[in-house]
């Protein structure tokens, strides 16, 4: 495969996938805890790559958008695979998911309630509220928040990585 940006893409993809996986087979509730946030490491390790594959091929050149089109275009690439496993996951591998992520959110929310002091009230208020809520992710939902966390934080890591990978050719200008 010629283009960096989309075999990087394919091997984000698959090692969110395999982290997640050994997340899920560890303890399910790992998945949406803490820990979880490491995985971000990957998208970063393979935006990094992508962009310095493509300044490899540019003979040691890169200029700032052709480092930002092929960190972003993995991110693209990784992300929806990644989203579209977590939707296969927790709806028809393991829909019992769906409860590990309702409490993992309550136990959350009951922690950033108790830091802004003791409010018994608003804690249980909003621990009904969630109950009832229903944590199903639907396709909709799934491609709402892909589409979000496109704009923050992938595009915002793109445009860093561009900016740090960029060397302009000065022989033409």
């Amino acid at each position: 495969m010629d283009n960096p940006a989309i075999k990087n893409g394919l091997f984000m993809g698959i090692a969110s996938i395999l982290f997640t996986m050994v997340l899920y087979f560890i303890d399910p509730s790992m998945i949406f805890g803490t820990i979880a946030y490491a995985g971000m490491l990957i998208p970063i390790y393979f935006m990094w790559k992508s962009a310095t594959e493509e300044k490899a091929i540019n003979d040691g050149f890169l200029s700032f958008s052709e480092g930002l089109k092929a960190a972003f275009l993995t991110a693209v690439i990784g992300g929806l695979i990644t989203q579209l496993f977590s939707y296969v996951l927790i709806n028809f591998i393991d829909p019992s998911l769906v409860d590990v992520l309702r409490e993992t959110s309550i136990e959350a929310t009951e922690k950033i309630i108790a830091m802004f002091g003791d409010n018994e009230d608003a804690a249980e208020q909003m621990r009904e509220a969630m109950e009832e809520q229903d944590f199903t992710p639907t396709l909709g939902k799934t491609l709402i928040g892909y589409l979000g966390s496109l704009i923050f934080p992938t595009f915002i890591i793109a445009l860093i990585i561009a900016a740090i990978t960029k060397k302009e050719n000065k022989s033409f200008a």
